[in-house]
């Protein structure tokens, strides 16, 4: 926070009180009753009272201290509870049980609560019940969001602990420190309602409570600042925590974003020319040459009534990129989930005993570059130092070597997808799917990254199943083209490109004939569908 956005903030806050302050003065004077409404001078003079007794520090301390311990009691539950209930299948029974404890009235909690337990815990009982179930519904409807990452950690075969602490885990800090600043003045307010039913031996409910019963409004009044202040004070004080680790966590990533990055891509540059040899790269690692075809036997897809694949056969010669053209929704996603396993499917699919997957967005986990590189190879690779020289090396096929300490929030479109590829090329995979992930980018970042993913193939080898609807990217990337059309869709084998890729030119002769080749047949397609 700017030190000018500081000052209005404070001129802000300022001005709302002195308006409270006249707004409370006047209508003190409308009652014309100081046991109904006392006014300002009143309740300031009980508050210095209050202020020079030992005992209002006690109270205040012991009630801030309940709320915060229940708090914090709440938020590990929540978290817990979140993560469990989405790594594990267990949601349905904990959603119910939440979903029940946000349909019970606060009152109904707090006196249940006095029937069942002594009046000393109910204070941090009835926090927990109230301030619980708010946070857990926030942590797993933001998990919820994060399937798209959960889908790509089933594809990779990220392990669950992984899955918790490298995705779930940086996926849900924002979304806790926003809930600490909401909950906490929920949990302050609670806590004193139960302290003024339950009437444990202290605390500012229970001086709220005797103010009312003695008719003191003036007393009662000065308690109401008392907590407001303290809601203000520990919110403030969340405020003050979250912008210093929001600081030095900035200050970290602009260190690693200006270090020197020679003696990395020294150290772990990617190996240049036909002949490179896997030995150069990593010691853990062979080069890796598909040698089954990717096969799809009689494989069949419905979604409710529409069938979108029935008894499919195909097959995708070992080693090449097949790029599967056609319009959207007509099914070219499907066919990469049926292969990577995140659609339910009849019929076998053969050749694909682990995928690497490209997706349209990036689906990095909100860390840094190089983790979200190792975190697919932490299964595979127990040695910290092997997995790391793994990752340094796709991270040097992908010309990213230099950004790998970096923040992934902190790259562009065109830097996060080639943190994708290098992921995807990081495993063991026998084949590649790859699922538009140039939609979103501009046509230059799109070109550079036709060369990229080509010298990335040139180095590693894969059965590769590349769908789009761009006929650029297929002239520019593939051995084989396939159409996809009709419904349920079907697979037309309708070019064979030969040309090196490190060769190709989007302006040149025969691609450009090339693209209007498949734009004929993609818009045929498409008329024929809408027919």
């Amino acid at each position: 926070m700017t030190k000018k956005k500081w000052l209005d903030n404070l001129i802000f806050v300022v001005a709302m009180a002195a308006a409270l302050v006249a707004l409370w003065m006047v209508a003190a004077l409308a009652v014309g009753n100081s046991f109904v409404l006392p006014n300002v001078p009143d309740v300031c003079r009980e508050l210095c009272i209050l202020l020079a007794k030992p005992s209002f520090y006690a109270s205040v301390g012991v009630t801030v201290g309940r709320a915060l311990l229940a708090f914090a009691v709440s938020l590990a539950f929540a978290l817990a509870l979140a993560l469990l209930a989405n790594l594990f299948p267990v949601r349905r029974p904990l959603s119910a049980v939440v979903t029940l404890l946000r349909a019970l009235p606060t009152m109904s909690i707090i006196f249940l609560c006095i029937v069942l337990f002594p009046s000393r815990a109910i204070a941090y009982i009835v926090t927990f019940l109230v301030a619980f179930p708010v946070m857990y519904a926030a942590f797993d409807g933001a998990l919820a969001q994060a399937k798209p990452l959960a889908d790509m950690c089933k594809v990779f075969n990220v392990q669950r602990a992984d899955k918790a602490a490298f995705v779930y885990i940086p996926t849900l800090a924002p979304q806790v420190a926003l809930q600490c600043r909401s909950t906490i003045a929920l949990a302050v307010k609670v806590c004193i309602a139960g302290e003024a039913l339950a009437m444990p031996r202290s605390g500012i409910g229970v001086e709220m409570y005797v103010a009312r019963v003695n008719l003191d409004t003036a007393n009662l009044l000065a308690w109401t600042l008392t907590a407001l202040v303290c809601c203000y004070a520990i919110d403030g004080l969340f405020a003050l925590g979250e912008y210093l680790v929001k600081k030095a966590v900035g200050m970290s990533d602009e260190k690693a974003k200006n270090d020197s990055a020679n003696e990395v891509n020294d150290k772990y540059d990617a190996p240049q020319g036909k002949n490179a040899n896997a030995e150069n790269v990593c010691d853990n690692t062979a080069e890796t040459t598909t040698k089954d075809d990717l096969h799809l036997e009689k494989v069949s897809v419905k979604f409710g009534e529409r069938t979108l694949y029935d008894n499919l056969d195909v097959t995708f010669a070992a080693g090449k990129v097949h790029v599967v053209l056609g319009a959207s929704g007509c099914g070219k996603t499907t066919l990469l989930n049926v292969v990577s396993g995140l659609v339910s499917h009849s019929g076998a699919v053969s050749g694909a005993k682990r995928c690497s997957y490209v997706f349209q967005e990036a689906r990095l986990s909100p860390c840094r570059v190089l983790t979200n590189v190792e975190l697919v190879l932490r299964r595979d690779i127990k040695d910290k130092e092997l997995r790391r020289r793994t990752a340094m090396h796709a991270l040097a096929m992908a010309q990213l070597a230099d950004k790998a300490n970096r923040n992934v929030a902190t790259l562009s479109g065109g830097e996060a997808q080639r943190v994708s590829l290098a992921r995807a090329f990081a495993t063991n995979a026998d084949v590649l799917l790859a699922d538009e992930p140039m939609k979103s980018l501009d046509l230059g970042v799109k070109r550079n990254l036709y060369v990229t993913l080509s010298q990335m193939l040139e180095q590693k080898p894969l059965t590769t199943l590349y769908v789009t609807h761009d006929v650029e990217e297929a002239v520019m990337l593939a051995d084989e083209v396939y159409l996809a059309e009709g419904s349920p869709c079907t697979l037309t084998h309708i070019a064979t490109i030969a040309t090196p890729r490190a060769d190709r030119k989007p302006w040149s002769e025969e691609s450009v004939r090339l693209k209007m080749q498949l734009e004929t047949a993609l818009l045929q397609s498409s008329t024929a569908s809408s027919n």
